[in-house]
């Protein structure tokens, strides 16, 4: 159903390319085309944003309405209208998309061989057939390679000459392998996000206790993969889902040698073509790539593969936001473990402007850790007021299921910088908090409890004594003690993974306890 709210949310997702080409393909219809032209300028116009750069829509439906009126469109006629200007809008994207996609080219051509079919055509329809095939089967488009089959096994039926028979035969036994090839294909995709979801709801479970759900899973994917694993998404299923046990069971260590294949597949003479038809999967899979690089330090590949991301030509904004969310996020990461804070730093406004351009086009997990990447740059350049002004962006973003870790951390830096602040109103409410939330029967992580019952101590350790002389020095330097021996014994408790934020947080009590400057710390180490 169309409604004015679901218009307005696609209208402002637009980019200046899409509306060029939408007003382009207006200008060549007739009729009521002005009438739906006249809306979507209303529209558009009525488009603000926030400091956030989320979209405000400044004229409701009723607005519009009246507006439309003023313009001679009766109100009774305002829903077709409606109705229209969305239609208008999904052909132009559809075309826009269909002149750099092989998926669509095939669609249209076997478009064109029923029509030429059904004006009894057949031979141009056979060309037409053919080509759908040789591309279909080349980008193994499995189903719409079928569908090339069978037009041109009915278009064959119709032909009474032995040559065309012997090709009839072919294309049948063709049917055949592709099926078997497709329902391979499609086992290896469930088995993936079987693996996929087994991951994200059993991370951090003890190996043994997953073991048979694995096993069960690991079992199934070796017998499909080495009966019919022939195709390209087949050997990408199969070899990210071992990427994903071996997250679950060991680590990255041992997953990176499995993504390392994955690179090495896009990137083979075989199947390089792929990395333009499916930009989207190759962008995310290199980026997973570097990931574990950055995560296992081996920058020397890190550096031989990164110009391949920066490089990439995307040939649309959908794309062009995937790599620019992807790059960044990576850079920013690999300046941050190498303690190139400068560098960091230097990408924020570019990142800014990125994240204003693209706004409705990043992924939402995506855009919490870049935010959090910037945190973490001022933070550890101590620049204390920008890190209180990011987490309040990020607070904007809502909640994120998938990055709680990163929220929750987020909370604890931004009480930390209320006490490098001296923030005495934020630093009351903290401790009030902690005292009347941090009880016995409070069921939290440990490092959770850790930290927050640390922080608050020092907390009422300076609203007490905030006058008082060399007060990190002396006063506050038992409680740093403390803090630091109980981050020290939850560590050596050997958990089945750090939480995020346990290093920061450590490397700061270690600065205040010695005087030094974060960014030493963090370069000792």
């Amino acid at each position: 159903m169309i409604t004015t709210d679901k218009l307005y949310k696609l209208i402002s997702t637009l980019q200046s390319a899409e509306k060029r080409y939408f007003r382009l393909l207006v200008a060549r219809q007739e009729g009521p085309s002005q009438q739906y032209l006249t809306l979507f300028q209303l529209m558009e116009n009525a488009i603000a944003r926030d400091i956030y750069e989320e979209p405000v829509f400044t004229l409701d439906e009723d607005a519009l309405i009246v507006r439309m009126k003023r313009k001679g469109i009766p109100e009774t006629q305002f829903h077709v209208v409606r109705y229209q200007l969305a239609q208008m809008l999904f052909k132009a994207l559809r075309l826009m998309q269909e002149e750099n996609n092989q998926e669509d080219s095939i669609k249209i051509l076997l478009k064109n061989a029923r029509m030429l079919e059904r004006r009894g055509l057949f031979e141009w329809a056979d060309e037409m057939a053919e080509e759908a095939l040789e591309i279909a089967v080349k980008y193994e488009y499995h189903v719409l390679a079928i569908e090339a089959l069978y037009s041109l096994v009915y278009l064959r039926s119709q032909r009474d000459t032995q040559g065309y028979a012997e090709k009839l035969r072919d294309n049948l036994r063709d049917i055949e392998s592709i099926t078997h090839r497709y329902a391979a294909e499609n086992k290896l995709f469930s088995l993936c996000y079987q693996a996929l979801a087994l991951y994200r709801t059993r991370k951090g479970t003890n190996a043994a206790e997953l073991g048979p759900e694995v096993e069960q899973i690991l079992r199934t994917l070796e017998t499909v993969y080495s009966a019919q694993g022939e195709s390209f998404l087949s050997h990408l299923y199969y070899f990210h889902t071992h990427v994903t046990m071996a997250l679950l069971q060991t680590g990255p260590r041992e997953g990176q040698p499995w993504s390392e294949q994955i690179l090495d597949l896009w990137e083979s003479d075989s199947y390089r073509h792929m990395q333009m038809e499916r930009p989207r999967q190759f962008i995310v899979h290199l980026a997973n790539y570097l990931g574990f690089c950055i995560n296992l330090g081996d920058f020397d590949a890190y550096d031989r593969h990164i110009k391949s991301l920066e490089n990439f030509k995307p040939s649309n904004s959908d794309d062009e936001a995937e790599v620019f969310q992807n790059t960044v996020f990576l850079q920013q990461l690999y300046f941050l473990n190498r303690v190139q804070l400068d560098e960091a730093r230097k990408m924020i406004p570019f990142i800014e402007k990125g994240l204003k351009k693209y706004a409705f086009k990043i992924n939402k997990s995506r855009l919490f850790s870049i935010r959090y990447h910037i945190i973490l740059t001022c933070f550890a350049l101590e620049e204390y007021e920008k890190v209180l002004q990011n987490c309040e962006t990020l607070q904007k973003y809502g909640k994120s299921e998938q990055r709680r870790d990163l929220q929750l951390f987020v909370n604890i830096l931004r009480n930390i910088a209320y006490l490098e602040l001296g923030e005495f109103d934020a630093l009351q409410r903290f401790a009030k908090t902690v005292r009347n939330n941090l009880g016995p029967a409070l069921h939290t992580p440990d490092f959770e409890r850790i930290v927050l019952t640390s922080l608050g101590q020092l907390a009422e350790l300076y609203l007490k004594n905030q006058t008082e002389p060399r007060l990190w020095q002396k006063i506050m330097m038992p409680a740093l003690t403390d803090f630091r021996q109980a981050l020290e014994a939850f560590a050596a408790s050997k958990p089945p993974q750090l939480p995020l934020g346990f290093e920061e947080t450590l490397l700061w009590v270690k600065s205040k306890a010695s005087g030094k400057p974060f960014k030493e710390v963090m370069q000792g180490l």
